[in-house]
């Protein structure tokens, strides 16, 4: 009489064919990720695959999991950044002058301005408006103007967009000048 074995047993028989499949699969696994890795490590295309979103996804994940100690800080960077917001608006705003309009569309008379501050930045008053945003919330340590803020910064990303394309159609160089210039940070954005 044969046994026909305990469950342990059973589970580790493996048949020949089987065990063919299993290391075939595995093969299969290893050289995929070989593959993976030499396009990783591909330097010719470095820069070019877009690493700086990966390795800013990593920064975040990571500060999200460690948050760093923000408040000594806050406490030198918020009060520098509504004074250095308020300026940075009033800088655009005396470049501006009558081209100055709260709609994203042109006015009929507008004229291109790229001088100034706006040879740096497309939307200095945004951006000083951002700046100034950020650094109540900071100063006040509220999470909800914070939070607010980036609100703030998607609604006038958007209307840029918008005053972008508006511009673009009424004044044709402006194309150059946007390859040429930060949408609001200088050499960030």
């Amino acid at each position: 009489m044969t046994r026909a074995g305990t469950p342990q047993e059973v589970e580790t028989q493996t048949t020949p064919g089987k065990e063919q499949e299993q290391k075939k699969s595995g093969n299969e696994r290893t050289d995929k990720f070989k593959r993976a890795v030499d396009e990783m490590m591909d330097l010719e295309r470095l820069g070019q695959r877009g690493e700086a979103w990966f390795v800013a996804q990593m920064v975040l994940f990571g500060l999200i999991i460690f948050p760093p100690h923000l408040e000594p800080f806050l406490a030198i960077l918020a009060p520098l950044l509504i004074p250095s917001g308020l300026l940075v608006i009033a800088a655009g705003q005396s470049v501006l002058g009558g081209n100055l309009s709260p709609f994203p569309e042109p006015s009929k008379t507008n004229q291109l301005v790229t001088g100034g501050i706006y040879g740096m930045i497309r939307h200095p008053m945004y951006t000083g408006g951002l700046m100034s945003a950020a650094g109540l919330a900071g100063l006040t340590s509220s999470k909800e103007r914070m939070f607010l803020t980036l609100v703030l910064f998607f609604v006038l990303n958007v209307k840029a967009g918008k005053e972008e394309d508006a511009m673009t159609k009424k004044h044709p160089e402006y194309k150059e000048y946007v390859r040429r210039t930060y949408k609001f940070f200088p050499w960030i954005y």
